[in-house]
């Protein structure tokens, strides 16, 4: 599977509230993984339908989690939410592989 993760993908992991609405966030990751701009409905987790920006496999190992952002490409920003084109996970899964080696993470942003 890791052959499949030629695209530059930058993920930041989303901190604390800071009692006025906006969020901290960690310094910018550079990852490899697989980008596929889709848009997709699909069910979150509080039952409501809803549309897809991208979605983005990545290496079992990858700690990520809700709410943290995802951009396709390079970037050294610090503030991702200032990015049009960087999207909060919306939805994770891990799809493990036929003879269930590896497993294989799917955010939907």
């Amino acid at each position: 599977m890791t052959r499949a993760y030629r695209d530059d993908v930058t993920i930041w992991v989303v901190g604390d509230e800071d009692g006025y609405g906006d969020y901290s966030y960690g310094s910018p990751r550079l990852l490899k993984g697989r980008w596929e701009d889709v848009q997709e409905e699909f069910i979150s987790r509080d039952g409501e339908k809803s549309f897809s920006n991208a979605n983005v496999y990545l290496n079992q190992n990858t700690v990520i989690k809700l709410g943290d952002y995802v951009y396709k490409g390079v970037s050294e920003n610090v503030d991702p939410s200032l990015l049009d084109d960087a999207f909060p996970i919306k939805k994770l899964s891990a799809i493990p592989d036929l003879r269930r080696v590896r497993t294989e993470l799917r955010a939907i942003l």
